[in-house]
């Protein structure tokens, strides 16, 4: 048995593809630890997966509903001009983290992409443990976590980055993040799911989906009390709304007219409007429409027809897995490609932010949910996927073994 650990990002769409990795990981016979900041453990529900709190003295419980709370004003200091102070790369500095990694022992340390700079300070601090990147998004090439690691120290505070300067013995950050040059990276998806003839360095690795499963059925889909008759539309935009609030409440009204004013809609609609900074006035109707702040996104997707989404890539294999078509509203991010990835692979439909109407969408569900292209599409992609189902254990493996060596 080996010793695996993760360092986590804080948001969802990070967290979750890591915990289905690390699900796969325990069933092959892995030590999985988890380390993240205290909100992070409500998450994790597999016992097998040990979770640690880190960094509590600047991230307390309760930080990650503030820092949504930020997001939404977006008027603070904490996201103002690009700069994050990043208060934990000191405490990693100062040595936070040093009795932690002696006791471990590990023999892996994946850390998420987005927490590059975490990763260049670790690989100078505790250069006896290997390190690998997992990254969450089919990311452009020069888009690397060397590059991310540079981005984010010229993004830190003043005061911060000299004291990274101060520890990597350098103001030189092209340098300074070159240290991570040649650390393995994990994407979780197949490369056929990206656009044709982009090129990684040998040592990315695509490998499974980590899709976290379910049962067949769902126990809240049979709660709600949905007629038989009824095909199951499900609506979500995901963790990050504060990001695009406007634009989230207006999709999230219009679809909801919609079922509520039309006759002929013959579909069951679960919005999950997210955190409580979106418009709470949307109320569940029966036998049309369940309103939540938040919904069991892949048990739904086991029973649903078609799914209305921002396009991130997470719920996008979610949807490739359980084969449900999608209408894709990209709205930042990675979001606009991989809405362009699911109309080039026929497996739903893109519709613009700036196009939301009650007729559009409308007209969208309906022509979704009676295209057989796309369902043939989506049986095409998730046979891909599966194909690569056991890559993620050999890739660790392999990794593992080159670490002996």
């Amino acid at each position: 048995m080996e010793k695996i650990a993760f360092l986590l990002d804080p948001d969802p769409g990070h967290i979750f593809p890591i915990l289905a990795t690390a699900q796969s990981l325990v069933q092959s016979g892995q030590e999985i630890h988890l380390l993240g900041i205290s909100d992070i453990q409500q998450f994790v529900n597999e016992p097998a997966l040990i979770f640690h709190p880190v960094f509590e003295d600047v991230y307390p419980k309760g930080f990650i509903l503030e820092y949504r709370r930020m997001q939404s004003e977006n008027s603070t200091h904490f996201l103002k001009d690009n700069t994050i102070p990043r208060p934990h790369l000191e405490s990693i500095i100062n040595g936070q983290l040093d009795r932690l990694f002696v006791d471990l022992d590990l023999d892996l340390l994946i850390v998420t992409y987005s927490l590059a700079a975490e990763a260049l300070l670790f690989r100078i601090k505790y250069s006896h443990i290997r390190l690998v990147f997992f990254t969450t998004w089919l990311r452009y090439e020069n888009l690397t976590p060397v590059n991310q690691a540079f981005s984010t120290i010229i993004n830190l505070p003043e005061v911060m980055r000299e004291k990274v300067f101060c520890f990597a013995g350098s103001t030189d950050i092209e340098k300074i993040s070159k240290v991570l040059s040649g650390i393995p990276e994990i994407i979780p998806c197949p490369s056929e799911f990206d656009f044709p003839n982009k090129k990684y360095h040998n040592t990315v690795y695509h490998v499974g989906t980590s899709v976290q499963k379910c049962g067949v059925k769902s126990k809240f889909v049979d709660a709600i009390g949905i007629p038989d008759t009824k095909q199951i539309v499900y609506m979500s935009l995901g963790s990050q709304t504060p990001l695009f609030k406007e634009k989230a409440e207006q999709a999230f009204n219009a679809v909801y007219r919609l079922f509520v004013e039309s006759s002929d809609m013959n579909s069951f609609l679960i919005l999950s409007i997210g955190n409580e900074y979106i418009n709470q006035n949307l109320k569940s109707v029966p036998n049309k429409i369940e309103v939540v702040r938040w919904a069991p996104q892949v048990e739904i997707l086991s029973q649903a027809s078609l799914m209305i989404t921002h396009g991130g890539l997470g719920t996008i294999k979610e949807c490739i897995s359980f084969e449900v078509p999608m209408i894709v509203i990209p709205m930042i991010y990675d979001q606009f490609e991989n809405a362009e990835r699911v109309v080039h692979f026929n497996l739903g439909l893109k519709m613009n932010a700036d196009d939301i109407s009650v007729r559009n969408f409308y007209n969208n569900i309906k022509s979704s949910l009676l295209n057989e292209s796309f369902r043939n599409g989506l049986a095409k992609m998730n046979a891909v996927f599966k194909r690569y189902d056991n890559e993620l254990v050999s890739v660790i493996n392999r990794l593992e073994t080159n670490n002996m060596n």
